[in-house]
C-alpha cells in the first residue's frame, strides 16, 4: 500500500497476510522504483522505519538517506 502525501513525500506500508507464517533472515523487504520527471539532484530519504513481530511487538528498523543525481 503507498498513498502520496504533500509534495515529494510518500508513505509505504508493507505487511502480511493474517495466519501467515513468520519470516526470519536477511533479504529484501519493499523495492521502490522512481522515474525521475527532469533532471537534477535531490535525496531520498527513509525518516520513519518501523516493523513489529506476528505479536505486533515492535522490533529495530533503521532508515537510511541516499543522494541521486539525473542527468
Amino acid at each position: 500500500l503507498h498513498r502520496d502525501e504533500p509534495a515529494g513525500s510518500v508513505v509505504v506500508n508493507a505487511s502480511r497476510p493474517p495466519g501467515s507464517g513468520g519470516v526470519s533472515g536477511a533479504g529484501v523487504v519493499c523495492v521502490l522504483t522512481f522515474q525521475a520527471k527532469a533532471a537534477g539532484s535531490g535525496v531520498i530519504s527513509i525518516t520513519r522505519a518501523s516493523a513489529t513481530t506476528s505479536a505486533q511487538q515492535t522490533v529495530t528498523a533503521q532508515g537510511t538517506q541516499v543522494s541521486i543525481a539525473v542527468k
